[in-house]
């Protein structure tokens, strides 16, 4: 696995944490794009299963997904839900993660009472 690859596997990751954590309402685009990627995967590995090809392990479609992602970040370069929504997936499993998903909470709430 290259460095580029490491890096994109890692903030894939804390993406798919934010997507998996984020309280309803918040980091939308991001839990969108977790989506993309995923269903981009699971489509690819329903094609080689109905042309009868065998695939083994996962960390082929690991790569393919990371991929999908860099393919996404460089192709979207001012998509900042994307980094804001890694770095909420990045506190996920940290000591910080109740006060970041508290703050979330409260930011979400004073915006939606702004009428924002």
């Amino acid at each position: 696995m290259t460095l580029r690859n490491r890096e994109l596997h890692n903030r894939l990751t804390n993406l798919q944490e934010c997507a998996a954590n984020a309280p309803e309402g918040t980091y939308e685009r991001a839990k969108e794009a977790a989506c993309v990627i995923n269903d981009c995967a699971e489509t690819i590995f329903e094609i080689f299963k109905a042309a009868n090809f065998k695939l083994t392990g996962t960390d082929g479609f690991r790569d393919i997904e990371a991929a999908l992602y860099g393919l996404m970040l460089e192709s979207n370069p001012t998509e900042y839900s994307l980094q804001t929504g890694e770095g909420f997936g990045a506190a996920m499993d940290t000591p910080a993660r109740a006060r970041v998903i508290a703050q979330t909470i409260r930011d979400r709430d004073q915006l939606k009472a702004l009428g924002l």
